[in-house]
């Protein structure tokens, strides 16, 4: 029943109830389980709605819930438990930039029944694929063939240099005499400064080795096989960077005008820029692209991408598009990987996984992780890895501080990994793991994980 309630011009919601025994199926943040494991008087908000869509299951029939909703817009769930049932509050609101939203009508409704939850699931995507077509991007054959990712952090944003560029050397030919296979993900970060200052100044650091130090990596990498991927940010511009006042007209803002940007406790801030903007795409681009020229990468972390406010000045579901088609065209045979995918935004091969703990979020022992999000996106990419919050096996310092409490509450770093680990492989994400080289080297635990082995004792 279409049955939405009108709240403002260009939003609507509607209430639904299901019994107590029933589990919902949520494509947000990491995929989660709601069920009746959920304590009474809980109340979840999910952080980021990858798909617009829930699979209610209950008596070993699969309910597929949908707007099916292909106009820029945004939903959001509130989910509730109380002592004898699941209520949920589904919003949508169509995008700010959208013209005529004032008038426009409310979405539809679709409920699908299935005999399993991946039938539901194949059926969402094979409408998702048709409404929301992503331009395709260089698809390398390597691409299917990584078999794990390691990642150093060298110049800290709060200031501190765990690595240099020379040290990433040395882990390679460490990793190479271990026999981490070629083709393995090399993902650094805090290479042309400390992390998540000087976007976006893409130039090897003098103070982490600099130039030469970088064409030592490169080569390094040539002769091992493995490839590198060094962290960069899509639409990052540091404040106290020379030439952002000549950009600060372009800055993203939510629908009430406010200026968007990254403000964690503890961390650098950056500024956002709207992809829209040609002259900022030029400008980034042409960093971009006179980094790659000079140090030719296999792959960047464009960090971010998939990021979707609502702007009212910039679609970012079709201005995104853009962006990356334009650095593809400068760069046709570099990999572009990035994070937080979602049904709008997915046309890379290769993506982080964003949204787990280990990211920031709160740990939700109640709400298990569920293989949806690999289940639904998994067959349009080539592969996933770990986010960049996944754990060391060994002690890591001077990171952000989301990384520590993850580490407290499971009582170690090992048993932090052995956690993130046990999620990667729930969703078809290769193994990923942080080293801290300048203090335990290729530590045993990595060594097993990179190299598909088991863990050490």
């Amino acid at each position: 029943m279409n049955d939405w309630l009108a709240l403002s011009p260009g939003r609507w919601s509607k209430r639904l109830s299901f019994p107590a025994d029933t589990t919902i199926h949520v494509p947000a943040e990491d995929g989660r389980l709601w069920s009746a494991v959920v304590p009474v008087g809980t109340v979840w908000q999910p952080a980021m709605v990858r798909a617009n869509f829930l699979i209610v299951e209950h008596a070993g029939r699969f309910t597929l819930l949908t707007p099916f909703e292909d106009r820029p817009a945004f939903a959001n769930w509130q989910l509730r438990r109380t002592a004898s049932t699941h209520e949920i509050d589904w919003e949508q609101k169509l995008a700010a930039c959208l013209p005529g939203r004032e008038t426009a009508p409310p979405p539809g409704w679709t409920e699908q029944v299935f005999a399993s939850r991946d039938a539901a699931v194949t059926a969402y995507r094979n409408w998702m694929v048709r409404a929301f077509p992503q331009p395709p991007r260089f698809r390398p054959d390597w691409a299917a063939r990584i078999p794990g990712c390691v990642m150093l952090q060298l110049w800290a944003g709060t200031g501190e240099i765990d690595h240099t560029l020379d040290e990433l050397v040395d882990l390679m030919a460490a990793m190479h005499a271990a026999g981490v296979p070629p083709d393995t993900l090399v993902y650094f970060w805090g290479w042309f400064a400390p992390f998540d200052t000087k976007y976006p100044e893409f130039w090897p650091a003098p103070e982490v080795g600099g130039e030469s130090a970088m064409r030592r990596v490169i080569a390094a990498a040539r002769r091992f096989g493995y490839r590198l991927m060094p962290h960069t940010n899509h639409h990052g511009y540091n404040a106290d960077v020379p030439g952002f006042a000549d950009f600060a007209a372009d800055q993203t803002t939510d629908a009430e005008g406010n200026k968007l940007g990254w403000r964690e406790a503890g961390e650098p801030p950056i500024e956002y820029l709207r992809p829209n903007s040609a002259r900022w795409r030029a400008h980034h681009i042409a960093r971009m692209k006179r980094f790659v020229d000079a140090f030719p990468v296999d792959a960047i972390f464009w960090d971010q991408y998939g990021f979707m406010p609502d702007d009212p000045q910039c679609d970012f579901s079709r201005e995104a598009h853009v962006f990356s088609g334009e650095l593809q065209a400068a760069l046709p045979r570099l990999l572009i990987t990035s994070e937080l995918f979602n049904e709008r935004i997915h046309d890379m091969a290769v993506w982080m996984q964003w949204g787990t703990p280990w990211c920031g979020l709160p740990v939700r022992e109640e709400m298990p992780h569920t293989d949806l999000i690999g289940a639904l996106f998994g067959p349009l990419f080539a592969t996933t890895f770990g986010h960049q919050g996944t754990p060391a096996a060994v002690p890591v310092p001077h990171t952000w501080p989301s990384y520590y409490w993850f580490i407290d509450h499971h009582g170690s770093p090992r048993e932090a990994l052995r956690h993130a680990e046990a999620w990667h492989r729930s969703v078809g994400c290769v193994p990923s793991v942080r080293v801290n080289f300048r203090a335990h080297g290729l530590d045993p635990v990595a060594r097993a994980v990179l190299c598909g082995q088991p863990w050490p004792a």
